[in-house]
């Protein structure tokens, strides 16, 4: 679910990932990383909620490797990793 739920955030339709000028790429990398937090935030709620629901305290870890463009960017949530080679 985290997939379509970061595939909806309107920042995906404002940015390309192409190179520009760095005051251009710093705002893109801060309307991703937001774009990121907010799908992380949301898919963590919906699970804890459910979790709740059947009495259960779950929730949830998360690993994200996004190319836009030409760049790449990668993000996680609890203890998930990535290394790139």
């Amino acid at each position: 679910r985290l997939h379509t739920v970061l595939a909806s955030d309107p920042c995906f339709r404002m940015h390309s990932g192409e190179l520009g000028p760095p005051a251009m790429m710093r705002s893109e990398e801060d309307a991703v990383r937001g774009a990121f937090a907010r799908a992380f935030r949301s898919l963590d709620d919906d699970i804890l909620a459910e979790s709740r629901a059947d009495g259960g305290r779950d929730g949830c870890t998360a690993l994200v490797v996004l190319r836009l463009g030409d760049t790449l960017y990668a993000a996680h949530a609890g203890d998930s990793r990535a290394v790139l080679c």
